[in-house]
Formats: C-alpha cells, structure tokens, sequence
C-alpha cells in the first residue's frame, strides 16, 4: 500500500512539473501537498467544471465557476499549508 502511495505522489509531482514548470518549486510543492490532503475535494471541482461545460460553457469559465463553488474549502487548504 506504500508503494502505491509513493507511486502516486511521483506520477503527481511530475503531472505538476509538467503542466506548471514555470511556478517556482516551493509553489509547486504546495499544489502537490493541497491536492494529496484532499483528493476527493479536487475530483468534485473536476466533476462540476465537467457539468459546467456540458451545459455550454467554455473550459476557463467552467473551471473558475466550479473553484468558485468550492473556495472556502480550498482557502482552508492553504491555511493548513501555513500552519
């Protein structure tokens, strides 16, 4: 089950890098940490930008709605980073 874990993280650390090379690492970092601490929070804004778009809107607007919805969880996220 470890070894799963430590699959993941890697295959996540990677999937950062690439898509957000240009973020400092330490930010980086922290995206790595608020997705891993919550998964299933990161899954429903995936679902619900889907939901989004399907009624219509384009992707940037559908992904900003469905953060939009979730923000308070997402600023508590941060602040467990910070503590």
């Amino acid at each position: 089950m470890i070894q799963c874990f430590a699959m993941k993280d890697f295959f996540l650390r990677k999937l950062v890098k690439a898509k957000m090379g240009s973020l400092p690492e330490e930010q980086q970092e922290a995206v790595v940490r608020m997705f891993t601490q919550n998964p299933k929070l990161f899954k429903d804004i995936a679902h619900k930008a889907q939901e989004y778009m399907n009624k219509g809107d384009e992707q940037a607007v559908a992904i900003q709605k469905a953060v939009q919805e979730k923000e308070d969880e997402l600023h508590s996220l941060l602040v467990k980073k910070d503590e």
